[in-house]
């Protein structure tokens, strides 16, 4: 019965992936009527629920879909996290292990759980580069990579291990001569302060779907760096949307505010990717269990 389950999961996933029936599969080399009947009997097993906006020539998954994808990769990864810490329980990581990581979040989240595996284990050395430049994993320098937005690679594993809320953020200063700040809909009285690919990639979807919410939403600054946005607001510039992880001390020390509440914005969803050749290794077992813990809590 779970096997059943877990295969059209991932057919779901497939779909998601590769944004059509036809592509997915061929992907998993069954035929679109199977991938078709697949996603019917999910969607059946689901209540009823639809997975899918159809129209003539495309498809969009519902936010149901990708909330339910986004609860099983992280389902999926625990469970070859619990296969890995078995096969490998009598195996000690050694050598070196290279580890990109996305500065904002590998600051406030990886940097430190990544480090305390050579201090673990005598035999491994770690080597961490704070990046989120293009990285092909197969050239062999890098054996680890976190990223926010999956790599499209062939023979790279994507495994998603964890996510983190968006929200939005202004300093008590900021807000002491500020207009009112009580709702999306007042962010067009405010300066605002995004992530250069959030607002021009995934705005546009967030305002389809909430459209009174979000259409009138206009940046003044972008910037391509978390860390850059939390500056600013800390200088009290404006508002700016960030993730829990960078805002979350902030919001301890008073220094931001989360000013508005139950936004309809998706998560940032946090990727592991690592070649295929290494998935049966000490070192990334022991790492990735490490990214897992430090992003699920």
């Amino acid at each position: 019965m779970h096997g059943d389950r877990l295969l059209l999961a991932e057919t779901l996933i497939a779909v998601i992936e590769v944004g059509s029936f036809t592509d997915a599969a061929a992907k998993l080399g069954v035929s679109q009527s199977t991938v078709s009947r697949r996603i019917a009997a999910l969607e059946a097993k689901l209540g009823g629920t639809p997975l899918f906006h159809r129209g003539t020539r495309w498809i969009e998954p519902t936010q149901e879909a990708e909330a339910f994808v986004r609860d099983i990769r992280l389902i999926i990864g625990q469970l070859e996290a619990a296969e890995a810490r078995i096969r490998d329980l009598d195996e000690e990581p050694t050598g070196r292990l290279n580890v990109s990581l996305p500065p904002a979040l590998g600051r406030a989240k990886l940097v430190a759980p990544i480090a305390r595996l050579a201090t673990r284990h005598s035999r491994l050395s770690v080597k961490i580069d704070l990046s989120e430049d293009y990285v092909d994993l197969r050239d062999g320098a890098i054996d680890l990579a976190v990223r926010i937005r999956p790599l499209e690679q062939t023979g790279i594993a994507v495994e998603k291990i964890g996510e983190s809320r968006i929200g939005i953020y202004a300093s008590p200063g900021y807000l002491k001569t500020a207009p009112k700040l009580a709702s999306v809909d007042d962010l067009s009285d405010h300066l605002i302060i995004g992530l250069t690919s959030f607002f021009e990639r995934d705005m546009a979807a967030m305002a389809r779907k909430h459209r009174r919410a979000y259409a009138d939403i206009q940046p003044t600054v972008l910037v391509n760096d978390f860390s850059a946005i939390r500056a600013l607001l800390l200088e009290d510039l404006g508002v700016g949307f960030l993730p829990d992880y960078v805002a979350q001390n902030d919001v301890g020390d008073n220094r931001l505010v989360n000013c508005i509440g139950g936004l309809s914005i998706p998560p940032i969803e946090i990727f592991a990717l690592y070649p295929h050749g290494l998935r049966r290794t000490a070192r990334l077992a022991a790492a990735m269990e490490a990214l897992r813990n430090a992003t699920t809590r």
